[in-house]
C-alpha cells in the first residue's frame, strides 16, 4: 500500500516539478510518469533487501508447465490493458467522422472520468485476489463465497454511487473541464455522460469476477470475460451503434458490452464455486 500510494502521489509531485519549476514540458510530464513507478519498486524491494522475511527470490529450473499456468492466469489483465488502448482509438476515429475534435474532446472528459472509477473497481479486485485465492487453495469454500459477495456489493455499490453522479450531476461535472464555454462540447458531454455511466454497475462485477476467476486458477473464463468487455463486444457495438445511432450510439456501446459480458458471468456462476480436487495443485 504504501510504495502505491507513494509511487502514485510522485507522479502528481514530480508532474509539478518537472513542468513548471524546471520547465520542462510535455516531456517532463512523459518523464515523471516514468520515475514515479521506480519509485514505488523501490519501495516494494526493501522487503527482500531485509534479513527478516518468509519470502525472497531463490534459483530453481525452469518448468514449462508453471510458466504456461502463469502466463494464463495473468493474459486476461494483458488483454484488458491493451484493448483499453485500441478501443480508446477506435472511439476518437469514429467521433471525430461524427462530431468532428468537438466530440472527441466531449469523449476525453467522460474517458478520464471513466478511468478513475475503473481504477477503484480494479483496487477492489485486486484487493481480493489474494484472499480468495488463499481460502481457495485450502478448500474454505464458504470464505470464497463470502469474500465474493463482499466484493460484489462494494463493485455495485460504487457503480450505482458513481452512475447516480453522472446523472445528477453531470453539467457541473462537465463545466470543470470547459473552460473555454464550448456550448456544443457541453452539450455533448453532457449527453453522453449519463449514457456512458450506465455501463458501471455491471462493469464493476465484470472486473472483479474476472479476477476472481484468475484467483482461482479458471484461466480460461477469466480469458472469455476480458476479451468480451476488452475488444470481442464492445468494438462491434460501437461500430454498430454508431451507424444505427450516431453518436448517442457510441455513447451505449460500453454499457451494451459490459451487459454482454455479465450476462455470460451469470452463465458460469454455477460452475465457479467448485471445491478444488485432491492433487489439483489450486
Amino acid at each position: 500500500m504504501a510504495a502505491m500510494l507513494v509511487g502514485c502521489l510522485s507522479n502528481v509531485v514530480l508532474d509539478y516539478v518537472f513542468i513548471f519549476p524546471l520547465g520542462m514540458g510535455m516531456f517532463g510530464a512523459a518523464l515523471a510518469t516514468c520515475v514515479a513507478p521506480c519509485i514505488g519498486i523501490l519501495i516494494s524491494s526493501t522487503h527482500f533487501l531485509r534479513r527478516k522475511n518468509s519470502f525472497r527470490p531463490v534459483r530453481c529450473a525452469f518448468s514449462g508447465k508453471q510458466t504456461r499456468g502463469i502466463l494464463s492466469l495473468g493474459v486476461s489483465s494483458l488483454i484488458t490493458e491493451v484493448s483499453s488502448g485500441i478501443v480508446m482509438l477506435l472511439f476518437n476515429q469514429i467521433l471525430l467522422s461524427l462530431s468532428g475534435n468537438v466530440g472527441v474532446a466531449a469523449y476525453g472528459i467522460i474517458a478520464n472520468l471513466a478511468l478513475i472509477v475503473v481504477s477503484i473497481f480494479t483496487g477492489v479486485a485486486q484487493g481480493i485476489q489474494p484472499i480468495v485465492s488463499r481460502s481457495f487453495g485450502s478448500g474454505q469454500m464458504r470464505h470464497v463465497k463470502q469474500i465474493f459477495h463482499y466484493g460484489v456489493i462494494t463493485a455495485v455499490a460504487f457503480g450505482l454511487l458513481f452512475l447516480g453522479i453522472g446523472w445528477f450531476f453531470s453539467q457541473p461535472i462537465v463545466g470543470i473541464f470547459n473552460q473555454e464555454n464550448n456550448l456544443e462540447m457541453e452539450r455533448l458531454a453532457s449527453q453522453g455522460l449519463p449514457l456512458y455511466f450506465l455501463a458501471f454497475p455491471m462493469m464493476g462485477v465484470n472486473i472483479l469476477a474476472s479476477s476472481y476467476l484468475a484467483s482461482l486458477s479458471k484461466g480460461g473464463p477469466a480469458f472469455v470475460l476480458s476479451v468480451l468487455r476488452g475488444a470481442a463486444a464492445v468494438i462491434p457495438a460501437v461500430l454498430l451503434l454508431s451507424r444505427l445511432f450516431g453518436i448517442t450510439g457510441v455513447w451505449l456501446a460500453v454499457p451494451c458490452a459490459e451487459a454482454l459480458t455479465f450476462l455470460v458471468f451469470l452463465a458460469m456462476l454455477p460452475f465457479c464455486f467448485r471445491r478444488p480436487q485432491k492433487g489439483s495443485g489450486a
